[in-house]
């Protein structure tokens, strides 16, 4: 059963170099070691996972072939996710491109530690969210910017 502790906390997760080993675009390396675990159980326990990546489905066939190279990986590993590159509820009074999320693991990040496994990397999210509990979720909807 789906536990709901992280309801309403958005993940956005970066995919080359982040959900895979290395970042040699377009080729994709090996997936994390446990990250397909990790990123399961984020979203078993409620929190909306948004794949953050610079592969677009749009462009050049050879950008249109990384985008689908990606897709098929991501199925093949059952990496669960919720979008791609697009927010899940739209952002007022100010949309843009920017991915909104509560939390946003990439590889270039300052601390990123390249060694850093599924497991361990789930340990520190976990920590993270049980230092920065969220009061309540400040999300608007376009249609009159109603808080919901």
């Amino acid at each position: 059963m789906k536990q709901q502790d992280l309801k309403g906390y958005t993940i956005a997760v970066d995919f080359d170099g982040t959900i895979t080993m290395g970042s040699n675009y377009p080729d994709i390396g090996e997936m994390r070691p446990l990250i397909n675990v990790c990123i399961e159980q984020l979203w078993n326990r409620g929190a909306e996972i948004i794949i953050w990546t610079c592969r677009h489905d749009h462009g050049t066939p050879e950008t249109h072939a990384a985008y689908q190279a990606m897709i098929d990986f991501l199925k093949e590993h059952d990496i669960k996710h919720d979008a791609i590159n697009k927010n899940l509820v739209e952002l007022a009074p100010n949309p843009g491109p920017k991915i909104y999320a509560d939390l946003y693991l990439d590889d270039k990040t300052l601390c990123w530690n390249p060694e850093c496994n599924g497991h361990q990397l789930y340990g520190k999210i976990d920590e993270y969210f049980k230092k920065n509990p969220k009061s309540i979720k400040e999300t608007y909807h376009l249609e009159g910017g109603t808080k919901i």
